[in-house]
This record gives C-alpha cells, sequence and structure tokens, in this order.
C-alpha cells in the first residue's frame, strides 16, 4: 500500500490516526507497535483513571545513533514519516520521590517524527548520550518507553499526577529540565507520562 491508499489499524483513538503499511519489516514492525500503545494508553487511562487525554507522543529509545538513524530512514524512506525536530537536551535530573535513593541525572537527544496523513501524535525517537537514566538502561533493542499527553498548566499536570496515585498507579520517576516537567507511571516500559511545558510558559 502507498501513502495514497494508507489502511487505519483502528477507526478509534489515537490508532485511528496512525496508518499503516502492508510491508513486512523491522520498522514496520516496531512503528505498528508504537501505534498500538498509544492506543491502548488512552483507553487505560479513560477506563481505569477517568482521564481524557489525547496522547499526542510514543517515544522509542535506541540502544545508540546509528540504531536510531535505521529506523528513522526506514520509515521515511517507506513509509513518509519526517523528521521535524532535533533536541540536544541539557541536564535532565531526577525529582526526588519518595523511597528513591540513587538519582538519575543525564543528557540525551530526541527527534521527533511526524506525518501529514497523521495528525495529533509524533513520535520521539530518544538515544542516552550521557549521565545516569535507570530507566533506561540495559537496551539492545529499540524499546517502546512511553505513551505521552501534554498538560497545558503546572496545576493541571500535578492533577493528573494525583489521579494517577488515586488510582495506584505506581509512579517510577519524576525529571525536571530546561523543557519543563515530566513523569514516568507504571511498573515497566511503556509508562504513562504526563508532561508539562514550563520553559515556553514562563518566556510567553
Amino acid at each position: 500500500m502507498s501513502l495514497d491508499n494508507p489502511v487505519p489499524m483502528k477507526p478509534e483513538g489515537v490508532a485511528g490516526r496512525i496508518k499503516t503499511y502492508t510491508e513486512n519489516q523491522v520498522s514496520y514492525s516496531l512503528l505498528r507497535r508504537a501505534m498500538r500503545v498509544g492506543n491502548k494508553a488512552e483507553s487505560e487511562l479513560a477506563l481505569t483513571c477517568g482521564l481524557s487525554v489525547d496522547v499526542d507522543e510514543v517515544a522509542i529509545l535506541f540502544n545508540n545513533e546509528s540504531q536510531l538513524q535505521q529506523f528513522s530512514n526506514d520509515i521515511h524512506r517507506q513509509y513518509g514519516w519526517h523528521i521535524f525536530n532535533v533536541v540536544e537536551s541539557g541536564l535532565v535530573n531526577e525529582v526526588g520521590l519518595r523511597g528513591s535513593h540513587q538519582q538519575d541525572s543525564y543528557e540525551a537527544t530526541y527527534v521527533f517524527v511526524s506525518h501529514l496523513l497523521v495528525p495529533g501524535i509524533r513520535l520521539e525517537l530518544m538515544l542516552v548520550r550521557s549521565g545516569q537514566a535507570s530507566l533506561h538502561d540495559d537496551v539492545s533493542d529499540p524499546r517502546i518507553m512511553h505513551a505521552s499527553w501534554k498538560t497545558p498548566s503546572l496545576e493541571a499536570y500535578e492533577s493528573h499526577m494525583r489521579t494517577l496515585d488515586d488510582q495506584l498507579v505506581p509512579i517510577a520517576k519524576e525529571y525536571v529540565s530546561d523543557y519543563g516537567r515530566f513523569s514516568y507511571w507504571g511498573h515497566e516500559a511503556p509508562y504513562l507520562k504526563p508532561r508539562v511545558n514550563l520553559r515556553d510558559q514562563a518566556s510567553g
């Protein structure tokens, strides 16, 4: 199938915004799994937590730059996804949580890709460059790390955190960066990740 005749995975949720194609390759399989994670996250948040959110980002963690570049090239050539931003982060520091001991602090590269036929969702291709990022350790094959949604304010972000906590979803880590704040929820990857952009709020 070409982009002129895309095949939707499901009619609703994130997957309804994602088009899949018939070529059965490693990158296609990873792309398909990432979109399923986003769709499942939206459903679980609505059903178990009463949170109606639009998951607008699914992240894939890579072990090295070559691995990330190969995936990026594959989904561009075969499926028409385009890089629209590359961010070299400053230090991302863990916020101290109850029961936590060693604190994470790391720098990462984020490659953001999107598709004209798939509005409202992006892929974040992630590579940890340096430091300690305990949730991102021991990666050999690419790993789907999280399904994320943006909250409009710090108050909304903290409200979503309280809701997740009230529903007994375990918090894994919370971080602060030059972007803002975000947190990972769940027992293992792929995590749920609410986030808030404090940088643009401060400059605006």
